[in-house]
């Protein structure tokens, strides 16, 4: 998402939960929730190896079973 973009649609007070966020597309989708200024957690069965951007916090889990 552009910052154009973000700006234009804004998700400050937002709350996001994304499943697979540590890593490929779940961490771009983080990335991009959080420039929007949605709060994101991010899911997933292994930990990221760095720390996720801005206000996200990460969370074990495995929603497949």
């Amino acid at each position: 998402m552009s910052a154009q973009a973000s700006s234009r649609n804004g998700l400050s007070g937002a709350r996001a939960l994304v499943t697979g966020g540590t890593r490929g597309i779940g961490a771009a989708v983080v990335r991009c929730l959080v420039e929007a200024g949605a709060e994101v957690v991010a899911a997933a069965r292994t930990a990221p190896a760095s720390p996720g951007p801005g206000s996200c916090r990460f969370v074990a889990a495995d929603v497949a079973t």
